[in-house]
């Protein structure tokens, strides 16, 4: 984990979060590496009502982000958030992924992952 303007981290991480966005939730698995191979901590699914509002999706959407920060943070893992490009599929956003991207576009997803984590190391 790295804060602006430094060239070393802040400490040395003892695994990672990786974060999963679905088209009605957020997963993240937590990872740390035992006797040479992956071991699986914790698997979340945080799912959001599809009735709630745009307003109460993206509250919730930056809540998660928040849960998910404040954890990595505690427990010295790195956040992993997958990186997708979504050029090549933008007609299957209409229907899987895009229920997600319509209350938030990814990039502004991506955007508060790393102004949650770089906070959280102020």
């Amino acid at each position: 984990m790295f804060i602006k303007n430094k060239l070393q981290p802040d400490y040395a991480p003892l695994g990672a979060i990786g974060v999963d966005l679905n088209c009605d939730s957020i997963a993240a698995t937590k990872v740390q590496m035992a006797d040479g191979a992956p071991l699986i901590l914790r698997h979340q699914k945080r799912v959001f009502d599809p009735a709630w509002s745009k307003e109460e999706k993206q509250a919730w959407i930056y809540e998660q982000i928040k849960e998910i920060g404040i954890e990595a943070r505690a427990c010295r893992c790195r956040v992993v958030l997958e990186y997708l490009d979504f050029e090549p599929c933008k007609r299957w956003l209409r229907t899987k992924l895009g229920a997600m991207l319509r209350v938030m576009p990814y990039r502004k997803i991506r955007q508060a992952f790393k102004r949650r984590c770089m906070f959280l190391l102020d």
